[in-house]
């Protein structure tokens, strides 16, 4: 199952064993004691053979078949899910036919009861499907029975094979059904764990890729200022700045984690004016950022911030240009651009904000300038 496709229930999927400590030691010893006093109603049948005065040889087959019925339930439960699909199968079929002879040595109405017990067996060892497919088959076969050996159809008979065939039917298709809906909870509740990863990682690599970039420059004036012996001054004010750049970043980072930082287009566009002027890169960027969206403003102020960390990176740029629209926004450099088979670096950085943009119903296409440069273009047009 893909992250993009919903979780469902597979009704031709065979049951698998389940696995973990805490199965083996708590889940496990509760299914022993359950199914080990679910066992009862097979006295039933037997007991009812006994106050109707059966020969003793046949009493003697009741009690082996029954036994064997027992003995073949238990194993079901509690081994059958480690068998081959051969073998499950043909520990169901046994079941079955043991079922109906227990019915038939029996030789009283309520023997129908037992076939309860091959029934639970279907549906924790077979797909779903086959339950009601089995169960049905039983009930056909048990009335069929029932027609021949008394010359007719008795109507207690049928509604005691209908009432165990289909009410213990119904309840083990309905477990089996609620544990595939828990195991989907449990595949979902994984996906969103990796796609708040991928958050966080796409979410980091916005902030401290421009921040670092930011930061590196003013460093890197700093020591160039210290260098040419001009005021120290100027280097202390840029170190300055670079320090609470490092503030800012690491408390970014902090609410990343927590999930509540909010990243607005008007303070991207005064942050990558004044990263572009410590780069020494001239900035034509409007001045106002009302015109644009709402929904549109956060994946635009990421694409902001992803252009301006590469073109102060990478381009080698003088300039650089953006203009806004309601759904458009634009961004270009005279910098190196594409190179001459044009092709784009399509990094992270660019594919992390693509699918921002996409949730909004945005592209973002990459080209040349007319300066040469690169030029990131993202509208829902």
């Amino acid at each position: 199952m893909s992250a993009a496709e919903p979780a469902h229930i597979d009704f031709r999927r065979w049951p698998v064993r389940e696995t973990g400590e805490q199965h083996a030691a708590g889940s496990r010893v509760r299914g022993y004691v359950i199914s080990g006093l679910l066992l009862g109603f097979l006295l039933i049948p037997v007991v009812t053979a006994v106050f109707n005065d059966i020969s003793p040889a046949r009493l003697t087959l009741l009690l082996v078949d029954t036994a064997v019925y027992a003995a073949g339930f238990l194993v079901g439960i509690w081994e059958g899910l480690g068998f081959s699909r051969a073998g499950r199968v043909a520990v169901v079929v046994l079941l079955f036919a043991l079922g109906f002879g227990v019915r038939f040595l029996s030789d009283h109405q309520v023997g129908w009861l037992v076939l309860g017990y091959a029934i639970v067996v279907t549906a924790l060892l077979l797909p779903i499907w086959l339950t009601p497919v089995l169960g049905m088959g039983a009930f056909v076969c048990a009335v069929l029975y029932s027609i021949v050996l008394n010359d007719g159809l008795d109507w207690v008979e049928v509604l005691l094979i209908s009432s165990s065939v289909l009410t213990v039917g119904l309840l083990c298709l309905l477990i089996n059904m609620i544990s595939q809906l828990r195991a989907a909870h449990e595949t979902i509740a994984g996906f969103a764990v990796v796609e708040e990863r991928a958050r966080a990682a796409r979410d980091l690599h916005d902030v401290l890729g421009h921040s670092l970039t930011t930061i590196t420059m003013k460093l890197s004036l700093a020591r160039r200022v210290l260098e040419s012996g001009a005021s120290r001054d100027q280097a202390a004010n840029e170190v300055a700045e670079a320090e609470q750049l490092s503030r800012e970043a690491m408390l970014e980072v902090r609410t990343i984690v927590v999930g509540h930082r909010a990243t607005t287009l008007a303070g991207e566009l005064v942050a990558a004016r004044a990263a572009l002027r410590v780069a020494g890169i001239r900035a034509n960027f409007p001045h106002a950022v009302d015109d644009v969206r709402m929904d549109l403003r956060e994946p635009f102020a990421y694409l902001l911030r992803e252009a301006v960390t590469n073109v102060i990176k990478h381009s080698g740029a003088t300039r650089c240009d953006m203009t806004l629209g309601a759904t458009w926004i634009e961004i270009r450099d005279n910098g190196r651009g594409p190179d001459e088979q044009g092709a784009v670096n399509s990094g992270s950085g660019l594919l992390g904000i693509g699918d921002r943009l996409r949730r909004v119903g945005a592209t973002l296409t990459v080209s040349r300038s007319d300066d040469g440069g690169f030029q990131l273009r993202a509208s829902t047009a």
